[in-house]
C-alpha cells in the first residue's frame, strides 16, 4: 500500500519498505503479536497474519489477520483472489472482502482444507493446492458458496490418481499462479 512492500519477520518484528530504506514498524505493544505473513490484497492494501491478536495502537495502515476473526483453525494461508483475500486453515476457507468475513467449511468441503495457494483467472476459474491435491472450481460458485453456506460448490480435484505424484509444499507465500498465457503453475 502506497508504495511500501512488507515483511513480516516473526519475532524479529514486522518492517516495510520505503524510499529505499527498511522501517521497523513500532505499532506493536509487548511484541505479543508476532507477524509471521503478509499478503497484497486485491485493494493494494496490506494484510499481515499475526499468531496471536495483536495489540496495536490506532489505525495501522494494514489489515490485521488473526485466527480469532476466522473460524479455519490455525491460518496457514493468505491467499490474494481477484476481488478478496482467501484465508485458509485445516478446518476450511474463509473470504475478506470489503471487511466481511465468510467462510467455508472443511467438514462440508474437504477440498478446502489447508489450502497453501490460489490463484483466479480472468476466465472465471478458481484452482487452489493442498492437501486434497489439485482443486479446480467456477469463481462464481465459490463467491456463492460462500454467500450462501451449505450450497453445493463444483469442482474438479485433481490427485494422484491423475498423476500428481508430489504433495503441496508447506511453506509460505504463493503455491500457484497464472502464466500470461493462461498456464497454470503448480509448486509441489
Amino acid at each position: 500500500e502506497n508504495g511500501r512492500l512488507w515483511m513480516a519477520a516473526l519475532d524479529k518484528g514486522l518492517y516495510w519498505r520505503e524510499g529505499g530504506a527498511w522501517n521497523r514498524w513500532q505499532g506493536e505493544a509487548g511484541g505479543l503479536g508476532i507477524a509471521s505473513n503478509a499478503a497484497r490484497q486485491p485493494d493494494g492494501r496490506a494484510a499481515i497474519l499475526f499468531r496471536n491478536a495483536p495489540p496495536l495502537q490506532g489505525r495501522p495502515p494494514f489489515d490485521a489477520i488473526h485466527k480469532a476473526r476466522f473460524a479455519v483453525g490455525e491460518i496457514e494461508g493468505l491467499l490474494p483472489g481477484r476481488e478478496a483475500l482467501y484465508v485458509s486453515g485445516g478446518q476450511g476457507l474463509a473470504r475478506l472482502r470489503g471487511g466481511a468475513i465468510a467462510g467455508l467449511d472443511a467438514e462440508r468441503y474437504p477440498w478446502l482444507a489447508s489450502v497453501n495457494g490460489l490463484v483466479q483467472t480472468p476466465a472465471g476459474d478458481t484452482w487452489t493446492i493442498g492437501d486434497a491435491g489439485v482443486v479446480r472450481m467456477r469463481s462464481a460458485d465459490l463467491d456463492q458458496a460462500l454467500d450462501r453456506p451449505g450450497a453445493p460448490l463444483p469442482r474438479r480435484v485433481f490427485d494422484f490418481r491423475d498423476g500428481l505424484n508430489s504433495f503441496v509444499q508447506k511453506s509460505p507465500g504463493q503455491q500457484i499462479a497464472a502464466g500470461g498465457d493462461g498456464r497454470i503453475w503448480i509448486l509441489t
